[in-house]
């Protein structure tokens, strides 16, 4: 990025003032790329760090993207090897990853991520944005205790209940392609492998991440499909099936939502990232590696076009590039976990080198899904010749 790279600390004003309000991953990511090009930003987030109701999990693939990541590497769990048990039958596929998937406790991703940010200049303010008003000049936020601040640009990163999207945009993140979690962060928990377990009654899956010291658990199913009472007694009968013992262990519930769906991403000095810009993927739920593209693209866009120009500029890329592909992810997801679909994936994929390179690519974030069919096309006359 252009701009120079202000020392640690710095408040530079002369590129503008940009208000960040959410410290997770896509928020604090776009914060530490606009000081580092010049930008005074403030973060507000009252919470961060803190644990998030997630697997946790960043791909190989936004580490090759984003090298100076590599530093946090550390912190975080490395698996390669995905268990994967079908909806009917009993048939478990093991599938090994060329690379591995690192597995990060939240509340440590995010709190190294927001170092980053805070070394780089941004400052943060430990405060809850109530409201956002946008105008041609600038934002306006209304804080706690009747505190206003002021700024030429505003970045919602403030997750699946943002309020800058419902401030500035008038609706939640999400459509009705979303997904509600229900689960347990497991202290204790000794498992070396993810796993999923995909759910015969309807579009979903349950998962186990290892995470250093503990693994999330927790199950996946379409908005509206079954209440957090019933989602969390799925996943203790897994712990209870799966790992004797494992209810004895300590374990703290958690509950949230997967937005995702298209919809505006950017207005009059707003753009939205991670989240509040639904940017997940609707058949393996990833999301971190979405969040920071999203946060990376509109700091590109900022650093290039200003605070007036850059919404214009952020959504045409975002909605030709990964936001185009996470809608095509969206509406293929529905069809692709119907339980007839995922057994003859998994028979097909025990059978097939070509479909376990595919199924790992998939895992990985490494396929477009634009280019999906025509993998499988290729992938089928291949096969039919052999």
């Amino acid at each position: 990025m252009a701009g120079g790279r202000p020392p640690a600390g710095s408040r530079m004003t002369q590129r503008g003032t940009v208000a960040v309000v959410g410290a997770g991953p896509a928020g604090a990511f776009c914060a530490e790329r606009l000081a580092r090009a010049g930008f005074a930003v403030t973060i507000y987030d009252p919470s961060h760090p803190r644990e998030k109701p997630c697997g946790g999990g960043v791909t190989p693939g936004a580490f090759e993207r984003y090298p100076e990541l590599a530093e946090i590497r550390g912190a975080a769990r490395p698996s390669s090897v995905v268990r994967m048990r079908a909806p009917r039958g009993k048939r478990v596929l093991s599938v090994e990853l060329s690379k591995p998937i690192e597995i990060f406790s939240r509340r440590v991703l995010d709190r190294l991520l927001l170092e980053r940010a805070r070394k780089a200049g941004a400052e943060l303010r430990p405060m809850r944005v109530r409201r956002v008003r946008a105008d041609s000049e600038g934002v306006e936020l209304e804080l706690d205790a009747g505190a206003r601040a002021r700024h030429d640009f505003v970045v919602g990163a403030d997750g699946a209940s943002s309020i800058v999207r419902r401030s500035l945009v008038g609706v939640k993140p999400g459509s009705s392609a979303s997904y509600a979690t229900a689960g347990f962060h497991v202290e204790g928990l000794d498992e070396r492998e993810i796993y999923i377990e995909f759910v015969r009654e309807y579009a979903g899956y349950l998962w186990v991440f290892p995470r250093p010291g503990h693994s999330s658990v927790g199950i996946a199913a379409p908005v509206g499909r079954e209440n957090g009472a019933k989602l969390r007694a799925r996943v203790l009968e897994l712990l209870e099936k799966r790992y004797p013992g494992s209810l004895e262990l300590p374990r703290e519930p958690y509950a949230a939502s997967i937005p995702v769906g298209g919809g505006p991403v950017a207005g009059t000095r707003f753009a939205l990232v991670g989240d509040a810009a639904n940017a997940n993927d609707a058949i393996t739920g990833e999301g971190i590696q979405h969040a920071l593209d999203s946060g990376a693209l509109l700091a590109a866009a900022l650093d290039e076009a200003g605070p007036d120009r850059a919404p214009a500029l952020y959504t045409e890329q975002w909605l030709s590039g990964s936001g185009d592909e996470l809608a095509a992810c969206a509406r293929l997801a529905r069809r692709l976990y119907r339980p007839r679909v995922v057994d003859l994936s998994l028979a097909l994929a025990a059978r097939s080198r070509r479909a376990r390179r595919l199924m790992v690519d998939m895992l990985t974030v490494a396929q477009p899904y634009r280019s999906l069919g025509c993998r499988l096309r290729a992938d089928l006359v291949g096969r039919t010749a052999r």
